[in-house]
């Protein structure tokens, strides 16, 4: 693949990643809806296209992480349903930024997981991480009244089910070695 491919590739992603929260604020459909035709037509072209450039399913490598494959595909998905839901509750900014607390999600947990040491430094940009989310968020509206709270708390969930994609994911690495 030459660089102007590529950038294609990129710009194309970009654009239709950026297309999703406006797109999904505006449907009057369930969020369930919406990421199960997302999801299928998802999965369709990636088929398409990897059968298109001669490559087909490596079918022993699928059974071999079939468990990893479902827990992960199943966050996945909550992620979305909680995030597209969220789109319809807030502002897709607001939203979104509370999606992306996934991170720090990660890194509060794994020393639960992973058994890895948090330190300082880390321990702080947990703790910043937290309180900007709060104040971008508007929690202080919410909790005297004036703010609906609801947009954030799923934004939130889908963080949680994309930090779970994400342990999943590294969990069957970890398996596997």
């Amino acid at each position: 693949m030459d660089l102007a491919e590529a950038r294609m590739q990129f710009v194309t992603a970009v654009l239709l990643y950026g297309t999703i929260g406006p797109l999904t604020r505006f449907i009057d459909v369930p969020s369930e809806v919406i990421v199960l035709v997302r999801g299928s037509f998802g999965a369709l072209l990636v088929l398409l296209f990897q059968l298109a450039r001669g490559r087909t399913p490596d079918i022993a490598a699928i059974r071999d992480n079939l468990g990893w494959l479902v827990a992960s595909g199943i966050c996945l998905g909550l992620n979305w349903v909680f995030l597209f839901a969220a789109y319809a509750h807030t502002t897709v900014a607001i939203a979104s930024l509370c999606n992306y607390m996934a991170p720090i999600i990660v890194i509060a947990i794994s020393p639960v997981v992973f058994k890895e040491r948090i330190g300082p430094r880390r321990l702080a940009c947990i703790l910043a991480a937290l309180v900007g989310i709060m104040l971008v968020s508007d929690l202080p509206s919410a909790v005297a009244g004036s703010v609906d709270p609801t947009g954030a708390a799923l934004g939130l969930a889908a963080a949680v089910g994309a930090a779970l994609v994400i342990v999943a994911a590294a969990a069957g690495e970890l398996i596997q070695e």
